[in-house]
C-alpha cells in the first residue's frame, strides 16, 4: 500500500491510503498541489464533521473541504478541493472547474454536477457519476466500482476490481484493469484492456478497443468498431459496417457486422472468423494456425494463411484463397452460391468437402465440369457453381 498526505484544517496532516502504482502516484501529485495551495493561502481548509449547528459560517474564498463524517455532503459553491476520509460518504459536487477530489479506503460516491477536474479513489466501493462537458480524469482503486459518464471528453482508469462502467456520451478514453463490464451507449470511445477479463457491450458508439493480456469480449451494436484483440477472446462487429478487427495472440472468434468489414486472423493460436451481412474481407494471410473462415451472405473475399485451414461458403458469392497448407473448401447443400477458388492445389492436399449432398454428388460434379481459359468450373446438383482458376482437371480424390 501507498499513502498520500495533504494538509487539512488547523495544521493537521490528512493521510489517505491507495494501492501502490500509478493510482497512488497520481493521488500523491494531487495531494502535493492541494497542500501547496493551502500553505500559500490559495485554499482555506474546512472540516465537514456532520450537520452544521445553527449560525455556523462556511469560510469565504476557495475551499478545501475535508469530509470526516459519514452520510451525504453538499459541497459549498466555493469548494475547489475535496478530501474524503469518512467510512462511507455521498458527495454532491458544485460543478467547479479544475476541481481536485481525493478519497482513501472508504466507500465514496461523488456526483460531479458538471464542472471539470480529477478524482482519485482508494480501495473502497466507489461510485462516480459525471455530468456536463468536463473534462474529468477519474481513477479508482481495487474496489468494485461504478463509473457513469454522461458527456464531454473524459479519461477513466478503473482499478483492479470488478467494475461497471457506463459511457452514455462523449469522447472518452477508458483504461480497464480489472474484470470490468463496460457499456458504450453513444459517442466515440476508446477502451484499452489490461490483465483482467473485460466485457464490452457497444450499443451505439464508434468504438476503438485495444486488448491487453486478459481475454476480452466485445459485442458490436449499431456503430462501427476498430479492434486490436490483444490476448484474444470473442469479438463481434457493429451493424454500421466498416469494422476493422484484428485477432489476438490467444484463441479468438471474430464475427462480422456489416458491409466493408475487414476481419483479420493473426498469430499461432486458432482463429474462427465468420462474415456477417454485406461484402467483407476475411484475411488470415499472416496466420500460422489451423483456422476456420466462414463466408456470409455478401460477396466476401477470404484469404487463408499457412495452416491447414477450413474455408466454408454460405449464400453469398465468395472468392477464396487457401494459402499454404492442406486446406478444406466446404460447401453446404442448398446455399447455392457462385464461388471462385483461386489457388486450389491437389499437391498441397487441398480438398473440396461437400456437406449434406447425396452420395453420388462427386460424380455429378465431375460430369458437369467445364474447362475455360482460366481453369475449370463445376456445377453441383443445387446449382452451386465452383470455379477453380489455374486448374486444368479435377479428380474424385479432390473431393471428400
Amino acid at each position: 500500500m501507498a499513502t498520500a498526505s495533504v494538509q487539512g484544517a488547523n495544521g493537521e496532516t490528512v493521510v489517505l491510503s491507495y494501492p501502490s502504482g500509478e493510482n497512488a502516484l497520481f493521488a500523491q501529485s494531487l495531494a502535493a498541489t492541494i497542500t501547496l495551495d493551502v500553505r500559500n493561502g490559495l485554499l482555506t481548509p474546512y472540516n465537514f464533521v456532520g450537520f452544521s449547528p445553527p449560525g455556523s459560517v462556511v469560510p469565504s474564498g476557495p475551499l478545501e473541504v475535508v469530509i470526516k463524517a459519514d452520510g451525504p455532503v453538499t459541497l459549498p459553491n466555493n469548494t475547489q478541493a475535496v478530501i474524503g476520509t469518512a467510512t462511507s460518504s455521498t458527495v454532491f459536487g458544485n460543478g467547479a472547474q479544475n476541481e481536485r477530489v481525493l478519497s482513501g479506503s472508504g466507500n465514496f460516491t461523488f456526483l460531479t454536477n458538471g464542472g471539470s477536474g480529477a478524482v482519485v479513489t482508494g480501495d473502497g466501493t466507489d461510485r462516480i457519476v459525471q455530468t456536463g462537458q468536463g473534462p474529468w480524469d477519474i481513477r479508482t482503486g481495487a474496489g468494485n466500482d461504478v463509473v457513469i459518464i454522461n458527456g464531454g471528453a473524459n479519461t477513466v482508469e478503473a482499478g483492479s476490481g470488478n467494475n461497471s462502467i457506463l459511457l452514455n456520451a462523449g469522447e472518452n478514453l477508458l483504461y480497464s484493469t480489472g474484470a470490468d463490464t463496460i457499456q458504450a451507449v453513444a459517442g466515440a470511445n476508446t477502451i484499452v484492456g489490461g490483465s483482467g477479463s473485460v466485457h464490452v457491450q457497444n450499443v451505439g458508439s464508434d468504438l476503438t478497443f485495444v486488448g491487453g493480456t486478459g481475454a476480452a469480449t466485445v459485442l458490436g451494436g449499431s456503430g462501427s468498431e476498430t479492434v486490436f484483440a490483444g490476448a484474444g477472446g470473442f469479438f463481434r462487429g457493429g451493424t454500421a459496417g466498416n469494422n476493422y478487427i484484428i485477432g489476438g495472440d490467444g484463441l479468438t472468434t471474430i464475427i462480422g457486422g456489416g458491409s466493408g468489414d475487414q476481419l483479420v486472423a493473426t498469430g499461432s493460436a486458432q482463429n474462427i472468423i465468420s462474415a456477417g451481412v454485406g461484402n467483407e474481407t476475411l484475411d488470415g494471410s499472416l496466420a500460422t494456425a489451423d483456422n476456420t473462415f466462414s463466408a456470409g451472405s455478401g460477396s466476401d473475399l477470404i484469404i487463408a494463411g499457412f495452416g491447414n485451414d477450413t474455408l466454408q461458403t454460405s449464400t453469398g458469392n465468395s472468392t477464396l484463397m487457401g494459402g499454404a497448407g492442406k486446406d478444406t473448401f466446404t460447401f453446404v447443400r442448398g446455399a447455392s452460391p457462385d464461388v471462385t477458388i483461386l489457388d486450389f492445389s491437389s499437391l498441397e492436399g487441398d480438398t473440396v468437402k461437400l456437406q449434406d449432398y447425396r452420395a453420388n454428388e462427386v460424380n455429378f460434379a465431375l460430369r458437369h465440369m467445364q474447362t475455360t481459359s482460366t481453369g475449370v468450373t463445376v456445377t453441383l446438383s443445387d446449382e452451386t457453381q465452383i470455379t477453380f482458376t489455374n486448374v486444368s482437371q479435377l479428380k474424385p480424390s479432390d473431393f471428400s
